[in-house]
């Protein structure tokens, strides 16, 4: 039947706490197969472009709600990569998530191009910033700074573990650069 308004509110938050929590048990399964030496990559040849239009797509509302700009630039180029696309895909749904939760003004940005043999993807914002002290455990299982971060912003803290653990299985890095209340730029 037909929904009212609220109702169909109800039934957006509900599904899409329902994909986040999805997402989070299948993160913890990934990093306890890590630990355990189980996780395998799947790879194959994908388009960088439309693995990243999907994740834009996906994280779009929330910079709506956030009155934030979400912008991706990508060299024409970079069409094609050889990568397990399901990891890489929620590599960057908790990176670009973990911009947007972080920024309450100014926006996100995406920029892939490549540096030499390498394809690099940055993903910057205006957001909040990291204090220097807290960048050495950053990609720490369980690690979220703060407390006051934790019960401002939410979170479990294995969203950057994940990333960095499945970046590191693909052969690859993560580095951030980041200034306290001018924002963070993560690079894969």
């Amino acid at each position: 039947g037909s929904l009212t308004a609220v109702q169909r509110s109800y039934l957006e938050a509900n599904w899409r706490n329902g994909v986040r929590l999805l997402r989070l048990i299948n993160d913890l399964l990934d990093l306890a197969k890590l630990e355990d030496g189980f996780l395998r990559l799947r790879p194959e040849r994908a388009d960088l472009r439309a693995l990243l239009d999907e994740v834009v797509a996906y994280a779009r509302p929330l910079a709506a709600r956030k009155r934030l700009t979400l912008e991706m630039q990508i060299a024409p180029e970079l069409q094609e990569v050889y990568t397990d696309v399901e990891k890489l895909e929620r590599v960057f749904v908790n990176l670009i998530s973990n911009a947007l939760k972080f920024t309450e003004r100014g926006g996100v940005t995406i920029d892939v191009s490549r540096v030499g043999a390498e394809t690099s993807i940055r993903i910057a914002d205006t957001g909040i910033g990291i204090l220097s002290e807290n960048l050495p455990h950053l990609f720490e299982r369980f690690n979220q700074g703060d407390a006051s971060i934790t019960r401002r912003y939410g979170g479990t803290g294995i969203g950057l573990a994940y990333a960095k653990e499945i970046v590191d299985l693909h052969g690859g890095r993560i580095t951030v650069d980041s200034t306290p209340g001018k924002g963070s730029a993560f690079t894969v």
